[in-house]
């Protein structure tokens, strides 16, 4: 890969880790940490090079850029709306249509915002840099929502992003041409235990059953986020009303790109300031075939799922399962109930989380893990057991368990989703540093860091390999599931607020938690709840704070864990945000079939 030009400009900028495309004859700036790939250190040591500032100095910035990009996408859905609706030739409403395209709208114009955002800020920083643009000729158009996502933790296909926005403009650098880079993705494969296969054995008797009982009412689900004997269960004590729809997820093969089309799209959205007006230009070249070319192939695999059910129930299908988006779109419009479920850690807690949004606003009902939804939410979150704690027994303190257990997460090298920087994320990786260096040589020799199967190029085996060798690496589907390895260890350490930490603390697991509350801020009507973690010394404000904890209580975690104060405290916590329940499957049963109760009809929402 070579430019076809070169600039008499001092400052070469660098946007990716495409070391192929950087010119090492000038001085570099690369725009962000992602340029410099950890395996890679040695090399870009040795070049003269600085990473640029930062746009998002101030939580302030990060905040505007949230709901600027949030208010933008809520302008662009009605245009899109009619737009597809001639294109295809239908009349579906606006909540159809939030259904099937709001989530790659949301990742989009996120996505594009933040390269947008950083090439502008440091084009005026900067006025003599020069870079490369990606040739045309090597563009790619994602197939569906989950390629999109799937490309912006690519090298490749962010250098296209940025590509555009040095086009819209004005920049004429030199251009590149290059191959697609494979996904890099891996599947971990299932073990088959012995429990494993009686459950498979059973989901296969029960799929039968549903073949046979298709025509009657039922809540049909998929993704439902419940431990697979749990669905089972459910099954059997709703008497098969609530039921899986029991389709894989099908990924079409959409066909060439049709430009025709794709220019109606752009003739029907609005310019507005210069971010609308790119967009205006990127989105008709951008949006996904298979809402355009491949929709009918869409359509036709959503026929082939049951007719218009009583309501559907997930958790998470409502993403990237694009012929179920369709599917449960059209049945919402002849009246069936969409049934959400939350599926996350942070849910409820952090202050900003537009999947929660989303998630919310498509649903008839949104079940939560025990919190209240405010405002517009009010009426359509219903605080509920955790469907994904359902089931799941308590552990309690155990000194006679060994070791120390941190869940390590991971972050795009790229922003999909503000407020998600990579910046916090350079941080997060700074904070862990900081915990391990605090801990006593005891507690250290104990620890187990596990890891997310997905790297996503952030080198993270080989970074804890070169700095505290002494640390067990404990990598997701190489090893037991993490319920496993929880229930195992003496002492469970989170450093982040995602799924991994409610599910120790519903588990009465003693827990240690740690995490940046400046980077990650909570919602005000959950602080207190946080405040109440942090009086009774569970949750601290400093890596080096939370390690001098766990080198006090490690030798007794029965002591410490089971003082009165700290586990009422917990409780409290978790009866909001990680409810659990002992008849947890007998009260979901009852929910479920509260829906075919007559007097107790419920409207499925407008629009």
């Amino acid at each position: 890969m070579t430019t076809t030009a070169t600039s008499t400009a001092q400052i070469f900028l660098a946007t990716t880790a495409l070391e192929a495309f950087w010119d090492t004859e000038k001085s570099i700036l690369f725009l962000g940490e992602w340029c410099r790939l950890y395996s890679r250190k040695s090399h870009w040591e040795s070049l003269d090079g600085q990473v640029a500032q930062s746009p998002y100095q101030t939580l302030c910035a990060v905040e505007h850029f949230y709901s600027y990009a949030s208010e933008v996408s809520e302008e662009l859905l009605p245009a899109l709306v009619e737009a597809l609706n001639e294109i295809h030739g239908t009349s579906h409403g606006l909540r159809f249509w939030r259904i099937v395209l709001g989530p790659w709208l949301l990742f989009y114009v996120h996505t594009n915002l933040d390269r947008f955002v950083r090439i502008k800020d440091v084009l005026a920083q900067h006025q003599d840099l020069t870079s490369v643009c990606l040739a045309e000729s090597s563009f790619v158009v994602s197939r569906d929502s989950m390629e999109f996502v799937d490309l912006c933790k690519t090298d490749l296909f962010n250098l296209q992003l940025y590509s555009r926005v040095f086009t819209f403009l004005g920049k004429s650098f030199p251009l590149v041409e290059a191959k697609e880079e494979p996904s890099g993705k891996s599947v971990s494969k299932e073990t088959l235990t012995l429990r494993l296969f009686f459950l498979k054995a059973a989901n296969f008797v029960v799929k039968k059953a549903c073949a046979a009982i298709k025509e009657k009412p039922g809540i049909l689900y998929k993704s439902s986020y419940f431990a697979p004997d749990v669905e089972l269960q459910l099954f059997l004590r709703t008497r098969g009303k609530f039921r899986p729809v029991g389709r894989k997820p099908v990924r079409g093969t959409v066909g060439a790109i049709d430009s025709e089309v794709r220019e109606r799209i752009g003739n029907a959205l609005s310019a507005g300031d210069d971010f609308r007006a790119f967009l205006q230009e990127t989105i008709p070249l951008d949006i996904p075939r298979c809402f355009l070319e491949g929709f009918s192939e869409l359509q036709n695999e959503a026929q082939q799922y049951p007719a218009a059910p009583k309501a559907i129930f997930t958790s998470n299908a409502y993403f990237y399962d694009e012929a179920f988006k369709v599917w449960a779109a059209t049945c919402v419009e002849k009246g069936t109930l969409l049934l959400g479920s939350q599926h996350g850690g942070n849910y409820g807690i952090a202050k900003y989380l537009k999947l929660q949004e989303h998630e919310v606003a498509i649903c008839d009902r949104y079940y939560s893990w025990g919190w209240k939804g405010t405002g517009s939410a009010a009426g359509v979150v219903t605080p509920f057991v955790a469907a994904k704690l359902a089931g799941r027994k308590s552990m309690g303190a155990d000194n006679g368990k060994r070791g120390i257990l941190l869940a390590s997460t991971a972050s795009f090298r790229y922003l999909v989703q503000f407020p998600h920087l990579p910046e916090y994320f350079d941080d997060y990786l700074a904070c862990q540093q900081l915990f391990c260096a605090a801990l006593d040589d005891d507690c250290r020799a104990r620890l187990s860091i596990r890891l997310l199967a997905e790297n996503l190029g952030w080198d993270l085996k080989e970074r804890w390999k070169t700095c505290f060798p002494e640390v067990r690496l404990e990598e997701e589907g190489a090893s037991a599931n993490f319920y496993e390895s929880l229930e195992g260890c003496r002492l469970f350490v989170a450093d982040h607020i995602s799924t991994t930490y409610m599910e120790a603390l519903s588990a009465d697991k003693p827990t240690v938690m740690f995490f940046n509350q400046e980077y990650y801020p909570v919602r005000s009507e959950a602080k207190p709840y946080f405040d109440l973690l942090k009086k009774v010394g569970i949750l601290h404000d400093t890596p080096e704070q939370a390690a001098h904890t766990v080198n006090m209580v490690y030798g007794d975690v029965e002591a410490w864990w089971n003082d009165p104060h700290r586990q009422r405290a917990r409780r409290e916590f978790c009866n909001v945000y990680g409810r659990t329940a002992n008849d947890a499957v007998g009260a979901w049963s009852r929910e479920f079939l509260s829906f075919f109760r007559s007097g107790s009809e419920m409207k499925a929402k407008q629009g």
